[in-house]
């Protein structure tokens, strides 16, 4: 997420979506009217920002603050995995084992990050429930890399389908994910 200040004016933008006008609720946290999310900032002892979470969706996103050089960096790396439009090594099995574990009620939360274990543990319930209408897990098919550099996969089911979008960390862990359900 890219933080810019313009006059009295302070603007989000996520690689590859449009940028966001922000407003404040208080000193360090902000929200944003086209969007259901806020974002806060978070300080070190010397008063500077070493960090911004952003709250949607019941998830709590870390982004931890960089200099315009590891920024650049990074975006390079992320539109060069979109013009390749190559998933990560082992994204797909990551995927795999989570939905499967999510199926059975014992997610493996050591193979998350923290926000992505919590997230799974508040929503497990109706994420159970939901994969169990959906039937036996049949093929999971790449279909893509997102703006913000995600990898797509079409998780195919007995009774349907769903959409998700992966994130891994570089230890193989998935940083996070979110689904969507087709009809």
């Amino acid at each position: 997420m890219t933080v810019s200040r313009e006059n009295e004016h302070l603007w989000t933008q996520l690689q590859g979506q449009p940028r966001v006008e922000e407003f404040p609720e208080g000193p360090r946290d902000f929200f944003a009217k086209v969007v259901d999310a806020q974002i806060a900032f978070v300080s070190d002892s010397q008063g500077r920002v070493t960090e911004l979470v952003l709250h949607q969706g019941g998830q709590d996103i870390h982004a931890r603050r960089v200099n315009d050089a590891k920024a650049k960096q990074m975006f390079d790396a992320i539109n060069a995995r979109i013009r390749k439009n190559v998933p990560v090594p082992g994204s797909e099995e990551a995927l795999r084992r989570y939905i499967q574990e999510v199926v059975s009620g014992k997610p493996n939360y050591d193979q998350m990050s923290a926000d992505l274990a919590a997230a799974t543990r508040q929503q497990l319930p109706g994420m159970q429930k939901r994969f169990t209408e959906l039937g036996a897990l049949g093929p999971i098919k790449f279909t893509g890399v997102d703006t913000g550099g995600w990898d797509i996969y079409q998780a195919k089911f007995a009774h349907g389908s769903s959409e998700w979008h992966v994130e891994m960390a570089s230890d193989g862990r998935i940083n996070n994910a979110w689904y969507s359900s087709a009809p």
